[in-house]
C-alpha cells in the first residue's frame, strides 16, 4: 500500500513538474522589429499582465501611437465567442484563447505579441498587418502584372485571317509578327473573398507586324498605303507600335492559395498609343543598313481590347482580341489585331 502511495505520489509529481518545465514561443512584433522568446508556462499569465500594463503606461501609447495585442493562439475559425470587460477582449474557440488588450486612443496601429504552443510545434502563422480585410484580395491573387510574348495576326471584316486581297501590303510574315507584353502595376478589389474580384493596372504593350511583301509604307493626308520598292530588297521589313495599357477584369480563383490555384481572367484592356514606326534593314554590296521613321501611320490612338486568360500558379495561356479597327476609320484597311500568348504574372 505504502508503495503504492509512493509510486501514485511521485508520478503526480512528475507530471506537475514536466508542466511546470513545458515551454510556449512568444513572437512579439512591433513596426519591423520582431523579437523571440521562450517563457514556462507557468510564466505565462506574468507575461500577459507584463504586456498588459506597458500598453497602457507607455507614453507613446498614451499619445495614441501604440497599441499592444496579446495572441493566446495564432488561428482563429469562425465558431467564437467575446468576452469583454475593462482590460481585454478574450476570444473563446474550443481550447484557443486570444487576447487583445486594447488602446482606446488609437484601434489601429501597434504591437503585437503572439503566444505559441508547445515548443517544437513550429506551424504557428501570423497577420502583421491590422485591418485583415484590406488583404482579403491581396495583390498575390491578381494576375495582371508580369510578362507575355505572343503570336500576332490580323483578321478582316468577315473575323478570318487576312488575305492579300485585303491589303497586299499588310500580308503578313508570322515568323516576324509578335507582341510582347510587360505590366508594372496591379490592384485588386474584391468581391469574394480572394475567389472573385476586379483587377485594374498599367502596362505596356509592344506590336510587331513583320510585312511579308518588299513594300514600302507611305501615308497622305487621306490614308496609308504602299508601294513596291523595285530598287532595295528587305532583309526586314516592319509596322511597330507602342501603347500604355490600362484594364478592367473579372478574375476567378479556384484557391486562396495563389501558387496552387487554378484562375481565369476576363475583361477590357484599354490602350493609349505612345508610339509607331516602320522600319527596314537591307544589304547593299555587302553593308548592312537600316532605316526607321517614325510615324502614327494613322494607327488607332485607343485601343479597347477584350482579353481572356487561364492559368495555374504564375502561368497563364491567353487570347486578346481589338474591339476596333487598326487604323483609323477610312484611314487604312479594315483590320482587327488578334493575338495568342502565354504570360508569367509576378
Amino acid at each position: 500500500m505504502k508503495n503504492s502511495l509512493l509510486f501514485a505520489f511521485l508520478f503526480i509529481s512528475a507530471i506537475v513538474s514536466s508542466q511546470k518545465n513545458e515551454t510556449k514561443r512568444i513572437i512579439t512584433i512591433e513596426g519591423n522589429d520582431t523579437t523571440i522568446i521562450d517563457v514556462k508556462v507557468n510564466e505565462v499569465d506574468a507575461v500577459i499582465e507584463k504586456q498588459m500594463k506597458i500598453s497602457y503606461s507607455n507614453e507613446d501609447n498614451k499619445k495614441g501611437n501604440k497599441r499592444i495585442q496579446v495572441f493566446i493562439d495564432t488561428i482563429i475559425n469562425d465558431d467564437v465567442f467575446l468576452e469583454d470587460s475593462n482590460d481585454s477582449i478574450q476570444v473563446h474557440n474550443g481550447k484557443k484563447n486570444v487576447y487583445i488588450f486594447k488602446n482606446e486612443m488609437d484601434e489601429k496601429s501597434g504591437a503585437k505579441i503572439i503566444i505559441d504552443g508547445m515548443m517544437g510545434d513550429n506551424d504557428f502563422e501570423f497577420n502583421d498587418d491590422d485591418d485583415d480585410e484590406e488583404n482579403i484580395f491581396s495583390n498575390e491573387n491578381a494576375h495582371w502584372s508580369g510578362f507575355g510574348f505572343s503570336v500576332a495576326g490580323l483578321l478582316n471584316t468577315d473575323n478570318k485571317f487576312m488575305l492579300p486581297k485585303d491589303a497586299p501590303f499588310m500580308t503578313l510574315d508570322y515568323t516576324k509578327t509578335y507582341a510582347i507584353n510587360f505590366n508594372i502595376l496591379e490592384k485588386s478589389i474584391p468581391i469574394y473573398k480572394e475567389y472573385i474580384g476586379f483587377t485594374t493596372g498599367l502596362g505596356f504593350n509592344w506590336n510587331h507586324f513583320g510585312l511579308k511583301n518588299n513594300v514600302d509604307l507611305n501615308k497622305n493626308n487621306d490614308s496609308i498605303f504602299g508601294t513596291i520598292n523595285t530598287s532595295i530588297n528587305y532583309t526586314h521589313n516592319s509596322l511597330r507600335s507602342t501603347y500604355l495599357q490600362i484594364p478592367l477584369l473579372l478574375e476567378f480563383n479556384s484557391s486562396a492559395n495563389a501558387d496552387k490555384a487554378w484562375h481565369l481572367t476576363a475583361g477590357v484592356v484599354g490602350g493609349f498609343r505612345l508610339g509607331a514606326n516602320w522600319k527596314t534593314k537591307w544589304e547593299d554590296n555587302g553593308k548592312r543598313n537600316s532605316g526607321k521613321i517614325k510615324d502614327d501611320y494613322f494607327l488607332t490612338g485607343l485601343q479597347a481590347n477584350a482579353l481572356v486568360m487561364v492559368g495555374y500558379g504564375n502561368t497563364n495561356l491567353f487570347v486578346q482580341y481589338s474591339l476596333k479597327n487598326m487604323f483609323q476609320i477610312d484611314k487604312g484597311p479594315t483590320l482587327r489585331p488578334v493575338s495568342l500568348g502565354v504570360f508569367f504574372d509576378f
